[in-house]
């Protein structure tokens, strides 16, 4: 989220936001249809297939979801890298069909 004026905290108390490393997303469903977007209307289908299952999970309500897309680590925490390789090797396959890394993002 970007950064955005506001009113100071109480002197002597603390305020913290915590930094996932994520990609922000955008998902609109409306009945079985769907739109995954970053927060430049970047279609991310592609790099994350998981994202296609959203209306049956949400018993064909229509919503908008807007949050963080997070990669974690074999510890549970938020890895930039990993989100970064997945989106890669998903735009490398689309112009490199013969990719041998092919199953990886289908």
């Amino acid at each position: 989220m970007p950064a955005t004026l506001g009113e100071l905290p109480p002197r002597g108390s603390r305020s913290h936001e915590i930094k996932w490393d994520g990609m922000r997303i955008i998902l609109a469903i409306s009945d079985a249809t769907q739109m995954r977007a970053t927060s430049h209307l970047a279609d991310v289908s592609r790099s994350f297939p998981e994202l296609l299952a959203a209306p049956a999970q949400f018993g064909g309500r229509r919503l908008l979801l807007d949050g963080e897309l997070v990669a974690l680590d074999e510890h549970g925490m938020p890895s930039l890298a990993r989100l970064q390789r997945r989106m890669l090797l998903c735009t490398l396959l689309t112009w490199w069909p013969s990719c041998s890394c092919r199953g990886a993002c289908a």
